[in-house]
Order: C-alpha cells, then structure tokens, then sequence
C-alpha cells in the first residue's frame, strides 16, 4: 500500500505522454546524436573510451551516451526503443518526486502525517509529472541527459535528506548522494546547481540554517556549509569540462550584436516565462527562437522585467510569512539561472526542457498546500470541491500533454508545430524546407528556405542545411534512375553557395547521363577543387571524357583516380578499355589482368581479355 500512491504517478505520467512511443528521430539534433552517429553503437572499451573523451554538440554526457549505448544494444536503430527508455525515465522520476515531496513537506509542516501528507505529496508528483512543460524532455530523444540528469539530481537530494535528517550527517548517505551528484552531472553538466539547491533546503524547510527556533539541536553552519564542498568541487570540475565543450569543441561565438544589456533581458524573460508557463501553460512550442533583429526593450522583455521585480519585491516582503513560497522562488532561480540566457543562449530564446527540475518546487508547494488544507479538517463539502478542481486541473494538463507529445512525431510536424506559434522563425521555416527536400518536394523546400534567409539573411547554417536537403534529393532521383529529375535539385543545391565535393560528383553524373557531357566535365572540375583527393570525381570526369571521345584525357583522369584509390576497380577496368582503343594492348592487357585479380567475376573482363589478346595476335586492334 505504501507504494500505491507513487505507482499512480508514474502511471499518469506514462499515461499522460504515450503518443512519444510512436514518434521517429527528428532531424533536430537526433541525426548528429544518434542516426549519423555509430560512435555510441557498442559497449567495448573502445566504445566507453569515446564516452569520456567526446563533446559531440559541445556537450560533455558519457552517462547519456552510454544509456543511448544500452538502448542500442536491445532495440537496434528502432526509435520506439530510445523514446521508451525517455518516458520510463520520467515515470520513475515522478516517483522520485513523490518521496522528496513527502519528506519536504513533512519538515515544513509539522505535525503532518498520514492522508494529508500522502494526499500532498500525490498532487505535488501528478503537477509535475502531467504538466505540459515536460513534454520536451521527454519527447525528444536528445533530451536524455536532461531526463537522466534529472532523476539522478533528484536521487542525490532524496540521499542527503536521509544523511541530515538525525542530529548528525551521517557519512553512508552523504557518500551516497556526491556519488549521485557526480553521475547527475556525467549525465548533463546542468546538475552542477545540486549544492545551492541544498543550502536552500537548509534554510527551508529544513531550518538548519537561519533563525528559526523550532530546530533544536542545530548543527553549526560551519558543519552545514562544509558537507556542501565536495559537491561543490565536482560541480566546479563538470563547469569547467562544460565550459571547453561550448567553447572549444563546437565554438559557440556570440552573436555580433549581442550585449550585457540584451543578456539581462534574455535572462528576464526566462526568469518570467517557466512559472507564468507552469500557471498557464498554452502556447507552448518545440522551439522559442531568439529574435533577430534583437531589441531588449520591446514590450515583452519590458512586462518580464517588470514582473521580476514586482514579484522579487513581493517575496521579500513576505518572506517570514510565507517561507515556502520564497524557498520554492529562490530554488527555481538557483536552478534555471544558468539556462536563462545572460550569456548568448544559442538559437533559443527560452526553452521548455529548462523547466523540468526549476519549476519542481512549485508542484511541491501546491501539495503542501493541500496538506496543509486538510490538516485544517474541512468540511466534506469543502473537501469534495476541492478534490474536482484537483481532478480537473490534472486532467486539463494531462491532456495538454497528450496533445502537445503529438507535435513531437516526425520532423514535418515538428516545424509545422513551431511555425503554429511563430511564422518568424527562421529556424521552422529552414528545418521544414529541409524536410520537404528529403521528401522530393522541391518547390515547397525552395519557398520555406526563401522565407528562411528573408528572416536571417546572413545565417550560412541555414544555407548549408537546405543544400544538403536538396543533395539528398537529387542524389534520390539519380540512384532511381532519374537524371533528369534530380537535375533541378542539383542545380539549386549549387546556387545556394561553394556546396560539397559530393554535391558536383552527383551533379555531373546527373548532366552526363542526360547527355550534357561537357557541362559534366566542369562539375568534376569543381568537385576537385573543393576536395583535390575525391577518385570518384577523376572516375567520373574519365567517363565523360571517354564518351566524348577525349581518350588521352580520359586515360589521365582514370590513372589518377587509381593514384588516390588503388582499389577502384571500375576505374582500373575503364582504364584498360581506354588503353585498348588507343592500341596500348600490353599495358591494357595488364590492367585486365589485375582486375581480375581483385574482381575475378567482373561484368566483361573475360571477353575483353580474349578480344584484346585476339587483336594482338593478329596485329590488328579496332
């Protein structure tokens, strides 16, 4: 029975978000982390090596790859595997919640015990794990490490409160929670607020610190703040690991026209968003893009500001009354400030996934407040209303949830779901052109990368993105058999900057086998000077070169793709076709023979061996 209450939690919980179970990977990070990526694909000494040694996105999480590593093991590449692992995750991190609420309620309500307290601590789980907020974090792969991290930071308090709650920290448990603490922040270096969060317990509702006389005994401060050093040190030692991934590994560089100014209204606006988010959470997104141009002092920045202060103010003033309330603020700033954007934030503006442990205290506060409600023994009709809007409210947010996991569901719908709420993105338009592209519609690809590069001119990711998309499409349409079709793709892919070395090969195959030899060879042309070593350029600049009738030129650009590939076999077996037609039959005859030796079953070497030694014993060769 004991376990009955957080049970229905974590039910609701997996509930609330079962639409993830049927989403695939998006092409919003899960590429680079996991489909691009076989890195992570093992768990050999090798594999663990590259754990620890990688910044992949500029993210130091060994923890997180090697759960990605596990998933891999049992599920291959199938997506459902990876979003269960994320939603179960979640569930038992509500279950999590549900035992830190009870403890923490428990200290700053005293007296309180039985249904009120379980009741309590069940509203205060169910807020938290239903609320919309959360769905980020769970529906989205790459949000792992925010899940994971999470629940071990969550782990790593619940440890501590079992270390202070005698007369004495007791050192099993202390041990316990750094060892947390520590795998917390192998998950995502975000865990490092844990020891600041713990001196906010102190205070309340723990009144180990401070005035209050209702703690006695008290341990000294010296001994409260000293426990607090080793998970000090840790956080200081991921810091700096996080701080030469941003800045090293994948180079974030602030945007030109960025200052202290706008980062203060960055971080305003942050601070604003999660609560007023988590009391009314409509109009939530896959993605708030940071506005460009950037003006700190439109309206919305201004009313964040605004609010802050007031609220700030408020708090202060009411801090002895309503010392929950000002413990639950003063932990969601401790938590969320990191993320809140007064350095350059990225792309983001705010983001849902930041609200994920911030805005826990304010469930934990909303189930004290029931507990202490029902401690009051209301009447039955009292009661009764108060467990409808309970009811109602978890179900409104719950299917909010379910709603709002549907975005989630493959890369179309994700931009589509960002463009909903904001056809300014730049970011939404591009991603969605780019998924039109991998879809084969070109013209729709074309019009949202256009409305992209109207918004951010001067973005070249963006420009790079929709090249690939349409590279991907042409080269669709070529391997298909279509090289007329893939023409138009290529050649917008190529309008749109320098491209890649692949981007020309394909190109110029496209133009050859629809019979455009000569603009072909000026594509292989451009593809060796983006990457002087590609054999397949030289391969096929021979081909197209031997079709136009060019054989000396053709017989050069074979043997030096075999310079830079020796194992090309198509490229040794053309060679000697060459060589024959010009009548070099010894040194064709000895390319033949060393294709056969790679490729013995090779499509005409036989014949061309005997026609080749026909001609030279009869010395004629045509």
């Amino acid at each position: 029975m004991r376990w009955a209450l957080p049970l229905a939690s974590a039910v609701a919980a997996f509930c609330a978000f079962l639409p993830v179970l049927s989403a695939g990977f998006l092409d919003w990070d899960d590429n680079i982390v996991l489909t691009e990526n076989p890195a992570f694909r093992g768990l050999g000494v090798g594999r663990i090596r590259w754990m620890f040694t990688n910044m992949v996105g500029g993210h130091y999480q060994p923890l997180t790859w090697f759960s990605y590593a596990l998933d891999h093991a049992v599920w291959g590449m199938d997506p459902f595997g990876y979003h269960l692992t994320n939603l179960a995750l979640h569930a038992l991190t509500a279950v999590l919640v549900f035992f830190l609420a009870r403890r923490l309620i428990a200290a700053a309500l005293e007296g309180s015990s039985g249904w009120p307290l379980e009741l309590g601590a069940l509203l205060a789980s169910l807020l938290f794990a239903v609320h919309p907020l959360r769905v980020e974090p769970v529906a989205w792969v790459t949000s792992r490490r925010d899940i994971l991290s999470s629940f071990l930071y969550i782990a790593a308090v619940l440890a501590w409160l079992r270390a202070v709650s005698g007369p004495e920290a007791r050192r099993g448990w202390l041990g316990a929670s750094l060892g947390l603490h520590v795998l917390a922040l192998l998950a995502k270096v975000t865990a490092m607020t844990l020891p600041l969060a713990l001196l906010v317990l102190d205070v309340y509702p723990l009144r180990r610190l401070g005035s209050d006389p209702r703690q006695r005994p008290r341990p000294a401060a010296r001994s409260v703040l000293m426990e607090k050093v080793p998970f000090l040190l840790a956080s200081l030692l991921a810091v700096i690991v996080g701080f030469a991934g941003r800045v090293w590994a994948v180079r974030i560089d602030p945007p030109a026209e960025w200052s202290l100014l706008k980062g203060m209204a960055t971080a305003v606006y942050g601070l604003a968003f999660y609560p007023l988010k988590t009391l009314w959470p409509t109009g939530l997104a896959p993605l708030y893009e940071l506005p460009s141009p950037f003006d700190p002092f439109r309206p919305g920045f201004i009313a964040s500001a605004a609010a802050v202060l007031a609220a700030s103010a408020a708090l202060w003033r009411w801090r002895s009354k309503m010392p929950g309330l000002a413990a639950a603020a003063v932990f969601y700033l401790v938590v969320v400030f990191p993320m809140a954007g007064l350095v350059p934030p990225g792309v983001h503006l705010v983001a849902d996934r930041y609200a994920y442990v911030s805005c826990m205290g304010f469930a934990v506060l909303a189930g004290g407040a029931l507990t202490a409600f029902l401690m009051r023994r209301p009447g039955r009709g009292q009661a009764r209303a108060l467990a409808a809007a309970c009811v109602l409210v978890l179900a409104v947010l719950g299917r909010l949830s379910w709603a709002q996991s549907q975005c989630w569901r493959d890369p179309e719908t994700l931009w589509w779901s960002v463009l909903a709420k904001d056809q300014g993105s730049s970011i939404g338009h591009n991603n969605l052109a780019v998924s039109f592209a991998m879809q084969g519609r070109r013209a729709d690809a074309v019009e949202h990368f256009r409305k992209a590069h109207a918004l951010r001119p001067m973005n070249r990711d963006y420009r790079e993105r929709l090249m690939l998309g349409l590279y991907n499409l042409g080269s669709s349409e070529l391997e298909q058999g279509r090289p007329g079709e893939a023409l138009p793709a290529f050649e917008e892919a190529a309008s749109l900057g320098a491209g890649s070395a692949d981007l020309y090969v394909n190109f110029g195959l496209a133009l050859a086998r629809t019979g455009r030899l000569p603009e072909a060879c000026r594509r292989f042309s451009q593809a060796l000077r983006l990457d002087p070593g590609s054999a397949l350029a030289e391969f096929n600049w021979g081909n197209a070169l031997s079709d136009l009738g060019r054989h000396d030129e053709a017989a050069l650009r074979y043997q030096l793709a075999l310079d830079k590939a020796p194992g090309l076999v198509e490229a040794r077996f053309n060679l000697a076709n060459t060589l024959a037609r010009q009548g070099r039959l010894m040194e064709a005859l000895e390319h033949y023979e060393r294709v056969r030796v790679k490729a013995p079953g090779y499509s005409g070497l036989a014949e061309n061996i005997r026609t080749v030694r026909r001609h030279m014993a009869g010395g004629t060769v045509r």
